[in-house]
Formats: structure tokens, C-alpha cells, sequence
């Protein structure tokens, strides 16, 4: 159960996060993906 919601806030997270780097284009998702890597990995331990 905590990891679906853990799952879930993660795509929430990233969904804005793409949303706004539409909009500004200031993040770059290449410089986004290990950071996200890294909290996925993090969630599922």
C-alpha cells in the first residue's frame, strides 16, 4: 500500500514537473532523470 502511494506521488511530482519545464523549458528532463532515478530507486528499497 505505501509503495503504490509512494508510486504515485512520484508520477504526480514528475507529471508537474514536465508541465512546468512545457511552460518555462528552464529543466531540461535530462539533467531531471538521475534525481528521479534515484528517488524511484529510494521508494522501492
Amino acid at each position: 500500500m505505501v509503495m503504490m502511494f509512494a508510486f504515485l506521488v512520484a508520477i504526480i511530482a514528475s507529471y508537474q514537473i514536465l508541465r512546468k519545464s512545457e511552460m518555462s523549458n528552464s529543466l531540461p528532463l535530462r539533467e531531471l532523470a538521475p534525481l528521479y532515478g534515484s528517488r524511484m530507486r529510494e521508494a522501492f528499497a
